[in-house]
C-alpha cells in the first residue's frame, strides 16, 4: 500500500508566537509614527491658516480612485475663488461625497501672510486618529501573542516539563535512537513500518503525556 500523506495545520509554538508578537509590535510602531505625522501636519496647517473668508465654488469634478485591490471609489474635487484685499485667490479641496455644488459659498481658511496657503475646512480632517486606532488594535494583538506564548512555555505536562523542555527531550531521543520523533503538528511513521500506519503528534501529546505505545489515535491503515 502506498504511503498516505496528511495535511495538518502547524501547531503554535513559543517561537512562532514570539515572531507574531514582534511583527504586530513593529507594525504598531509604524502606524503610531504615521498617526503622529498626520496629526502634526493637520495641526500645523490649522495654526498657519488663522483667517477665514468665503469662496465661490466654480467647478466640481468627479473622478475615480483605487480603493483596495480591485475596487474603486468616487472622489470629488472642488475649486473655488475668493478675494483678500481685492486680490483673487484659488482654493481647492477633495471629498468622497459631493458636499458642494457649483455657485455655492464655502468657508475657506487662509494664511494671513500668504493667502495662497489655504484650505476648505469641510474637506480636511485630522486623520491621525485612524492610525492611532490601528496602533491600539495591533498592540493588543501583540500583547495577546506574548501572553499566549508565556502560558504555553510555562504550562507543564504530567511529567512536570515545560513545552520547550519536552521538545528538547524529543529531539535528544530522536538523535540518539531512543524513540520516534514527536514534533507537534507532524505525522510520523511508527516503529512498525510494515503496518503502514501513522500517528499524529500534537500539543495534546505533550499535555496528556501520550507515548509511542498508545495506539488509540493511529490514522490510516
Amino acid at each position: 500500500m502506498g504511503r498516505v500523506t496528511y495535511k495538518t495545520k502547524a501547531a503554535e509554538t513559543p517561537e512562532s508566537l514570539k515572531t507574531s508578537a514582534i511583527a504586530f509590535l513593529v507594525i504598531a510602531v509604524i502606524c503610531a509614527a504615521m498617526g503622529i505625522a498626520a496629526h502634526f501636519s493637520y495641526t500645523k496647517m490649522v495654526n498657519r491658516c488663522t483667517e477665514d473668508s468665503f469662496a465661490v465654488i466654480q467647478s466640481v469634478t468627479k473622478h475615480y480612485v483605487r480603493s483596495g485591490r480591485r475596487g474603486r471609489r468616487a472622489e470629488y474635487t472642488f475649486t473655488g475663488h475668493f478675494k483678500v484685499n481685492d486680490e483673487p485667490y484659488t482654493v481647492t479641496g477633495k471629498k468622497s461625497i459631493e458636499i458642494f455644488g457649483e455657485g455655492v459659498l464655502a468657508k475657506v481658511c487662509y494664511n494671513p501672510d500668504d493667502p495662497s496657503d489655504n484650505y476648505l475646512p469641510e474637506c480636511e480632517s485630522d486623520d491621525g486618529w485612524i492610525f492611532f486606532i490601528m496602533t491600539a488594535i495591533l498592540l493588543i494583538m501583540g500583547i495577546a501573542s506574548l501572553l499566549k506564548r508565556r502560558n504555553l512555555v510555562y504550562k507543564t505536562n504530567p511529567g512536570g516539563q515545560t513545552f520547550e523542555e519536552w521538545q528538547a527531550q524529543q529531539q535528544y531521543e530522536m538523535q540518539n535512537g531512543m524513540g520516534a520523533p514527536q514534533q507537534p503538528g507532524d505525522f510520523e511513521q511508527q516503529s512498525a513500518p510494515q503496518s503502514g500506519r501513522y500517528r499524529r503528534y500534537s500539543e495534546e501529546d505533550y499535555f496528556t503525556g501520550s507515548s509511542d505505545n498508545d495506539n488509540d489515535d493511529f490514522l490510516g491503515s
